[in-house]
């Protein structure tokens, strides 16, 4: 049994999975693996090498409250984002300087959701199409992958031992 949560636009695609242990989304473009999230923190790459750590809460030396920390493969923090009133429908990831490297925005409707990225820095690895839709993914289907886990980690199990309980007790009666 399994779930998938499908965002599609042009040549790109983000998909959440569930059951996931990891609550893992994938990207695509024209087909083909080009990053994918791991255990909701680590992106990888299409060779599922580790590009970017996304931790969480925190904040900075100066007091700033993030919401992410986005840290490189080396483990050196290398941008955030906003943290004070954090929306996961427009994010801002900012460098370690606190300029702006791009923005995320999605506009959810009953039927699709859009999403826009407009990227200021293309010089930083935050700045990479298949990094800023894999932390895209995280954030849009993090809910609904929350939940489709518990369903099937919990619910369904429970359910089904309900049913075997309530066999069992009928067939010796």
């Amino acid at each position: 049994m399994s779930w998938r949560f499908r965002y599609d636009n042009d040549d790109y695609s983000i998909i959440g999975a569930c059951p996931s242990i990891s609550q893992d989304v994938l990207v695509s473009y024209k087909g083909n693996l080009i990053s994918s999230s791991q255990g909701g923190k680590y992106i990888a790459d299409c060779n599922g090498e580790l590009v970017v750590f996304m931790g969480g809460n925190d904040f900075l030396d100066d007091d700033t409250s993030i919401s992410h920390g986005f840290m490189d493969s080396n483990g050196e923090m290398i941008a955030y984002s906003d943290g004070e009133h954090f929306d996961p429908t427009n994010i801002k990831i900012r460098d370690m300087e606190g300029k702006t490297i791009a923005t995320l925005r999605t506009n959810e409707f009953p039927d699709r959701n859009i999403l826009r990225i407009d990227v200021y820095d293309q010089d930083h690895i935050m700045s990479d199409p298949s990094v800023l839709m894999a932390i895209s993914g995280i954030t849009l289907y993090n809910e609904n992958l929350v939940i489709c886990n518990m369903f099937v980690i919990v619910v369904l199990p429970t359910v089904i031992i309900i049913i075997v309980v309530i066999m069992v007790i009928c067939y010796y009666e």
